[in-house]
């Protein structure tokens, strides 16, 4: 009975560090020192009972006493068994909570991450279009901006060009003017034209009877078509329909090449031309009155106007030339104070 009951022990001895190896680490330690403690105990034991085998009919009682001691260390261990048993089933539940836990944390970790590769991906996709924008632009940007530059050449260059001529055709006109005026500025008469003015002088040393008017010869002489067509031209410059005017002047040019309006005609057709940005026509027109009638009033007035042309081109050379052009040719006209103090700003 007494080596059953010993084998009963040592097998749930033998077991129980099996059951705990899923225990924590201290159960274990502390099941590890009760198990010790025991078979120290069994040793002491069997020593007793080879004793008690020695020692005659005492062995029977310590047999018994041993054997209830066994019993409640028996009973002591299947109560520790079941409290580990509960520890253990315990930590498995919260293990496989954990474990639930970390898993949808993980899956939603995931799907966070493939969302953040998706914005990163499509912001990646924008920067590139929009590097390629900006590429494109910039070059359009840099075209524009050789051709506004060749443009400006071309116009400096066109400019000067017309400064040449305009210089050109200033000189022919002094020489031409020179070459019928005295140093006095009086015009110089031909021999023909003298005979002439002295025919016409013996002629009119005779008296001339003149009739007197009739009523109907007083009437106001009305205008004649060259005259209306030029008012028609002067109201559209005023109204500013620039292109109107442009089109009545060139047609009384057109018609009318003898005109005494001529001058006048060619200076408002310049003008329009100016407000119309035609700054290259305007320019040619205010030439032909500077060449062609430099005594003319308007002659002044189109040496400005050319120089505010010029300035649409951006040469100041020329402008400043024009200016000091004025002010030497005609130093006493209003036109000069205006030409002095527009140099003065250049």
């Amino acid at each position: 009975m007494a080596k059953k009951t010993l084998l009963t022990c040592t097998l749930l001895l033998g077991l129980a560090p099996l059951m705990t190896s899923c225990v924590t680490t201290q159960d274990h330690k502390n099941l590890q020192f009760k198990v010790r403690n025991q078979n120290n105990r069994i040793v002491e034991m069997e020593q007793q009972l080879s004793q008690l085998k020695e020692g005659g009919g005492e062995y029977t009682k310590t047999l018994q006493r041993q054997q209830a001691e066994v019993a409640t260390s028996i009973d002591q261990l299947k109560n520790q068994l079941l409290q580990i048993k509960g520890q253990i089933e315990e930590a498995t539940h919260r293990n496989r909570a954990l474990l639930e836990e970390n898993q949808n944390s993980q899956r939603e970790l995931d799907a966070k991450v493939a969302l953040l590769e998706e914005q990163d991906k499509k912001t990646l996709e924008l920067l590139q279009t929009t590097t390629s924008q900006v590429s494109s632009i910039s070059l359009t940007l840099e075209q524009e901006a050789k051709l506004k530059q060749e443009k400006a050449r071309k116009k400096a260059v066109l400019a000067r060009q017309r400064a040449l001529e305009i210089e050109l055709a200033r000189q022919k006109a002094k020489a031409e003017y020179a070459a019928t005026h005295d140093s006095s500025g009086v015009k110089k008469i031909s021999p023909r034209m003298k005979k002439l003015r002295n025919a016409d002088k013996k002629k009119s040393i005779q008296p001339v009877l003149t009739p007197t008017p009739k009523p109907e010869d007083t009437a106001t002489t009305a205008k004649t078509p060259a005259e209306k067509l030029y008012d028609k031209g002067l109201s559209e410059y005023r109204a500013e329909n620039y292109k109107a005017a442009i089109a009545s002047f060139s047609l009384f040019l057109e018609q009318n090449n003898s005109h005494k309006l001529l001058p006048n005609a060619k200076y408002w057709l310049g003008a329009s031309r100016l407000k119309d940005g035609d700054y290259s026509g305007a320019v040619l027109e205010f030439q032909h009155i500077v060449a062609d009638y430099p005594k003319h009033p308007k002659a002044p007035e189109a040496l400005l106007k050319q120089a505010e042309a010029f300035g649409h081109f951006g040469d100041k050379m020329v402008q400043k030339k024009l200016y000091k052009d004025v002010l030497s040719y005609y130093p006493k006209s209003e036109q000069a104070k205006i030409a002095k103090a527009k140099l003065s700003k250049l």
